[in-house]
């Protein structure tokens, strides 16, 4: 069994080299598409509390420049609206 050592020895060399290759190149790649996902899920995330946001800099806007111009009611809701935004757990959706 002595003539068939040196061969199991570069066989497992040869594993060693080719698993550290391998996670060396998936630490990158998996870092990249990591990057890429939380980009993509970011975006998501924030598109639908930024529009609201917006609508609400705006219909703020418009109150400024006309007291009158909504009813208490809409208000009221304008006011849960800007609460239910500003509250929203962007770090943890």
């Amino acid at each position: 069994m002595d003539f068939l050592e040196p061969a199991l020895a570069l066989d497992e060399t040869h594993y060693q080299e080719g698993y550290k290759n391998g996670y060396d190149d998936g630490l990158v790649f998996g870092k990249e598409e990591g990057r890429q996902v939380g980009l993509k899920n970011g975006f998501q995330v924030g598109e639908e509390p930024g529009f609201y946001q917006g609508c609400l800099d705006v219909w703020m806007s418009v109150i400024r420049l006309d007291q009158d111009a909504f009813s208490a009611r809409v208000r009221k809701y304008m006011e849960q609206l800007a609460a239910l935004v500003s509250n929203y757990p962007l770090s943890d959706p």
